[in-house]
């Protein structure tokens, strides 16, 4: 997935963040970077219903992550 800001004082880390929540239906405290804060590969944990989450990833990443 690429985002259109800068990697920059954590900009593309707080688009990431934005982005991940509202496509999941989560709020965005719910969304926290694990790892990859400064880099291009980043792991990601979302909390919340499984099942729910589940099917907004099947959605967004069809084919997979």
């Amino acid at each position: 997935m690429r985002l259109a800001a800068q990697a920059r004082e954590g900009e593309a880390n707080e688009e990431l963040i934005r982005f991940l929540a509202r496509a999941l239906g989560v709020p965005r405290s719910r969304v926290t970077i694990l790892s990859g804060q400064a880099s291009r590969t980043k792991r990601v944990s979302v909390s919340g219903d499984g099942r729910l989450l589940e099917s907004a990833v099947r959605v967004l990443f069809p084919g997979g992550p």
